[in-house]
This record gives C-alpha cells, structure tokens and sequence, in this order.
C-alpha cells in the first residue's frame, strides 16, 4: 500500500492497510512540526487497481 498527500510533499507505504494508517499519522506528524496547523483528520481515497490475464 502507498499514501500520497495532496498538495503536501508527505509519501509513505505499508504491507498492509492498518499499517499505513499508522504510518499515514506518523507522517503527517513529522511534516506538520506545530499542532496549529497540523490537520485535524486524515481521509484515504483507496484505489483498488487490478491486473487479470485474459
């Protein structure tokens, strides 16, 4: 799993989906030093991209 901000330069990737929110906040901590503007809430738009042979 991988998580790109918008408008941010914040990236980070997981093996699984619990884990990347995890890693999702630890990020968003690093990124925002003050808590004045750090967000409130986090939103994840899951994109599921699938390859099947035909």
């Amino acid at each position: 799993y991988f998580a790109q901000a918008l408008g941010e330069s914040i990236f980070t990737q997981a093996d699984d989906l619990e884990t990347l929110r995890s890693m999702v906040k630890d990020a968003v901590e690093c990124h925002f030093f003050d808590l004045e503007n750090r967000p409130q809430l986090i939103r994840l738009h899951i994109v599921r991209d699938e390859v099947f042979a035909l």
